[in-house]
């Protein structure tokens, strides 16, 4: 029964997804943001699956005095909790080391970010075909299992191998926009109802803890955290009027050195990235050595001058559209709540920014402007 509902659970998610990005692209686009209720569900469904792996190492010390494999994976999952807040970095708007400001293309301090994505996919894989699919077959043939149950190894139900197996090939294909967010999700879930079943397979002492009922009160227990993490990091900033003037003059300033930029360096239309990113990218001075950029003489931190952050130290982005006769251009800082409100072509919530549109000789003129 665990099995059945673990496996409803995870392709409900990932087909409800589906669908929405099919119906309703812009509410897609708003739901997997970061601190709406999916990521914050998957960080209480990590959080909830590590203290009932910790259970299942404490049971296990009766037969072992190092019951490495199940608390390994309750710090693993309180590790994936963690990074996938980057820390508390959006709760407390925090500044992180120049190092993750450098590395770190999103600009948080998280390690998986650092890496390449190729290396992310590749750990996320064997994470999936190891422990999700490998192990439980494992534990099947009679001459392995007993080595695994020397080493103290507890496998996943085999019941659950269609949802790694599903995860794996989200990732492997990557169907939608944002799939990763739904991999994340999904790879929570399958974390929590595994650890559920751990502690039937190590003889917890609240043996009801494995029964469908157990797991519908901890999905319901994850979902109602993750509800209430959204909202509770949505109304805990106030919005300082005198910092939401300071970013709103930020972005005029960043609105002078886009003028023409797009125009000038075609590779840059129809992005999507941290204005960072896109000054990396481009080849001339009009970011780099722009408007914004001299706002340093008149005391903006350098360090946010550097990577175009905001004045909640989160980056500010823009989103780029072009045709032969007019480009359009949406910057945007995420505001006073360090989360994106807005959809694609419109600002939303106490996010602040401009969208506008640049004609051939509007950009020649902006360029000449003094």
């Amino acid at each position: 029964m665990l099995q059945l509902f673990a496996n409803l659970c995870a392709f409900s998610l990932i087909a409800g997804f589906s669908a929405l990005s099919v119906l309703n692209p812009d509410a897609f686009y708003v739901h997997v943001q970061e601190d709406q209720p999916l990521e914050w569900s998957t960080v209480w469904a990590f959080i909830v699956a590590s203290a009932f792996f910790a259970r299942a190492a404490f049971s296990q010390r009766r037969e072992r005095p190092l019951p490495w494999f199940s608390a390994g994976l309750a710090c693993l999952c309180v590790l994936f909790a963690l990074e996938e807040i980057s820390w508390g970095q959006r709760l407390f708007g925090y500044s992180p080391p120049r190092y993750f400001l450098e590395n770190n293309y999103q600009l948080e301090l998280n390690l998986h970010n650092i890496l390449p994505t190729s290396v992310r996919q590749q750990i996320l894989g064997a994470i999936f075909i190891g422990y999700g699919l490998l192990l439980p077959l494992l534990e099947r043939i009679p001459s392995t299992a007993k080595a695994i149950r020397t080493l103290g190894i507890t496998a996943p139900p085999l019941g659950l191998a269609p949802i790694f197996g599903a995860l794996l090939g989200l990732l492997v294909l990557y169907p939608l926009p944002y799939t990763g967010e739904l991999v994340e999700g999904g790879m929570a879930l399958a974390f929590l109802f595994a650890s559920i079943a751990s502690l039937r397979k190590l003889g917890d002492d609240s043996p009801r803890m494995s029964t469908w009922p157990s797991c519908v009160a901890a999905l319901s227990v994850v979902v109602m955290l993750g509800f209430g993490g959204a909202l509770w990091s949505r109304g805990q900033l106030a919005a300082d009027p005198v910092v939401v003037e300071v970013a709103r003059a930020e972005i005029q300033r960043l609105e002078h050195d886009l003028r023409g930029l797009i125009d000038e360096e075609r590779d840059l239309c129809g992005r999507h990235e941290r204005l960072n990113a896109m000054a990396k990218r481009s080849k001339g001075s009009r970011l780099t050595k722009g408007r914004f950029r001299s706002l340093t003489r008149r005391g903006l931190p350098q360090e946010r001058a550097d990577f175009f952050i905001d004045p909640w130290s989160t980056a500010y982005w823009v989103r780029t559209s072009c045709n032969d006769k007019r480009d359009r251009v949406f910057i945007y800082s995420f505001g006073p709540n360090r989360r994106r409100d807005s959809s694609r072509w419109k600002l939303s919530g106490d996010d602040i920014g401009v969208i506008f549109r640049v004609r051939k000789d509007e950009a020649a003129h902006a360029e000449n402007a003094p």
